[in-house]
């Protein structure tokens, strides 16, 4: 169990708060973080002038994780293999599909916001950019305001601000490949300078791909744009193997990814956001139901021992250490017994 408080001074109940507490009262599962609880406690604060003013904070009661993604994989020591990320995928896929067919999206997908429990199991956590969208999707909030960077789907790095659902797809995609590689998909040091990475990698999309496209407000702004070419569609699974740097099988233990992962992959980047492939059909693509390896079974995931076990295990290694001391001590005497 973990209790995360936020103060507030005043009247009211903030609006940030309100939204989280929606969401994840909207959609359960188990793949989402559980809210076991509300807890409200009244007080005295003090506002500008050192005046006394009503105070409360506001506990909210939440299952415990031990480990985001990236925690979980340090502490494992390791990169994860395929049928390890394909455990964490479908789990998170499923978390996905369950708040897409109840008409909400998270718009803040990152490893940071995956926990994990010591054995491996996933959960989609922070709400509080959750929204409920429509079909079409209507006008949001401005794309700057919604996803860290590195996980902005091209269409919201682009100004669109008509989005849905399709954002988390892409994120969760860069997410994947993060853990099969260990490194961000994309990164750059600015907004225009991802959009133009992303576009060097998948290309510049036709006018038929991606109808309207060019005329999306960021668009004009992004200086290099007419140096990059478009690409075939069926030359982007290339294009995105090559910038992983992953082969489809593997060579002298390096990680690999299969030519059905590297598909999934294509269509969760796709740059058209109503092309994109959702999380529910992700969900059934061939990688994570047929493709060798399956899925890991989930209580085969590694364990990370908590921090009372490792603590119980150094106690037990000490004592072990301590009492492999005393016996030799014991053993060198009765050696030296025996020479006299």
């Amino acid at each position: 169990m973990r209790i995360s408080a936020l103060q507030q001074q005043g009247e009211g109940f903030p609006v940030s708060v309100l939204r989280e507490l929606a969401a994840m009262r909207a959609v359960n599962h188990p793949s989402l973080l559980t809210m076991l609880g509300v807890c409200v406690v009244q007080g005295k604060g003090r506002a500008a002038g050192d005046a006394a003013v009503e105070a409360w904070t506001v506990y909210l009661v939440l299952e415990y994780c031990e480990h985001d993604v990236r925690s979980f994989q340090a502490a494992l020591g390791r990169h994860f293999s395929e049928a390890e990320v394909k455990c964490l995928a479908v789990q998170l896929l499923e978390g996905l599909a369950a708040m897409h067919r109840r008409w909400r999206f998270h718009r803040d997908l990152k490893p940071a916001n995956l926990l994990c429990s010591n054995d491996g199991e996933l959960r989609l956590a922070d709400f509080g950019l959750a929204r409920q969208f429509e079909a079409p999707p209507r006008r949001g909030t401005t794309p700057r305001l919604v996803v860290t960077p590195t996980y902005r789907s091209i269409e919201l790095l682009l100004g669109d601000h008509a989005y849905g659902p399709a954002l988390d797809v892409w994120s969760a995609g860069c997410i994947i490949a993060e853990l099969l590689t260990g490194k961000r998909l994309f990164k750059a040091s600015s907004e225009a300078e991802l959009a133009l990475a992303i576009l060097r990698v998948i290309g510049s999309p036709t006018e038929a791909e991606w109808p309207g496209w060019r005329e999306l407000p960021y668009v004009a702004a992004l200086r290099g744009l007419r140096g990059i070419a478009s690409i075939p569609a069926e030359s982007r699974p290339a294009r995105l193997r090559e910038h992983l740097g992953l082969p489809a099988t593997s060579v002298s233990g390096r990680g690999c990814l299969s030519d059905e992962g590297l598909d999934l992959l294509v269509a969760m980047l796709a740059p058209n956001p109503t092309a994109r492939i959702s999380a529910d059909a992700a969900l059934s693509h061939p990688w994570l139901t047929t493709a060798a390896p399956r899925p890991q079974r989930r209580e085969l995931m590694p364990h990370i021992p908590s921090t009372n076990e490792r603590a119980s295990r150094e106690a037990q290694d000490d004592d072990d250490a301590a009492w492999s001391t005393r016996a030799a001590a014991v053993r060198a005497r009765m050696a030296l017994s025996l020479d006299r």
